[in-house]
């Protein structure tokens, strides 16, 4: 019976979101740059947005490699990029169902599962052509395998969170905290799994971009501190939170 209700629920999930990209035709700005360079890429004139400019545009660098293999393969980029967020978000209320009960809360985690699928923002954002979705879902398994103990596997996937969102390691402080409190000493073979499986994106991206941190982090700030003034951190409330 668990299983029906969670699996309708998925089932929701997934009709949402396809009625609501099918009848908004929502696509955010920025995914259209990041299927850019994943269409060049998949055409082979390099992992940038203008041929010849190696420069780290995308926010989402993973998610743009992810294009390029769909692309390469016959498929609409567009199409291909928010099938898999929806994918994604579908797999997030098994997620956080998965969450909670292993927390001993299994009644909460099917409400919380119905409240990821009927939630506005992770709708907009799974049918936006960006990735977020897929990046909510490696944070959550991160929490799973925190709550079961799996340490090395959770710094693994915050390993490839971070090539999804550079800004993911807020996250990884947060976890390796959360270890180190729990463990009452600091979680070094997670972080040398992390060091592993991160080194070949950072070498790659110094080597081909300069550095592994897009160059919308710089143009974002300046923007900020142009219309926001000269606040240090202006959203710092909204990080708390």
């Amino acid at each position: 019976a668990r299983a029906a209700l969670l699996g309708a629920v998925v089932l929701v999930a997934v009709a949402l979101r396809l009625w609501m990209a099918l009848t908004t035709e929502l696509t955010d700005t920025a995914a259209l740059i990041t299927l850019r360079m994943s269409e060049h890429l998949a055409h082979g004139q390099g992992f940038v947005y203008n041929p010849g400019e190696h420069v780290l545009g995308t926010t989402a660098p993973l998610y743009a490699m992810l294009l390029a293999l769909g692309i390469k393969a016959g498929l609409p980029g567009l199409a291909f990029g928010k099938g898999l967020t929806i994918l994604a978000d579908a797999s997030l209320c098994v997620a956080v169902y998965t969450w909670l009960r292993t927390l001993g809360q299994e009644r909460a985690g099917r409400l919380a599962a119905l409240l990821v699928a009927l939630s506005p923002r992770l709708v907009h954002w799974s049918v936006s052509g960006m990735g977020m979705s897929l990046v909510t879902l490696g944070a959550i398994c991160t929490w799973i395998a925190f709550a079961r103990g799996r340490y090395r596997t959770a710094y693994a996937i915050l390993a490839l969170l971070f090539i999804a969102r550079w800004d993911s390691l807020v996250l990884t402080l947060a976890f390796t905290l959360a270890v180190t409190f729990r463990q009452r000493r600091l979680p070094l073979g997670g972080l040398a799994v992390f060091a592993l499986v991160v080194a070949p994106w950072v070498a790659f991206a110094t080597w081909y971009f300069g550095s592994p941190i897009p160059v919308t982090w710089a143009a974002k700030a300046a923007v900020q501190s142009r219309v926001l003034g000269p606040a240090i951190a202006p959203y710092w409330r909204e990080l708390v939170h």
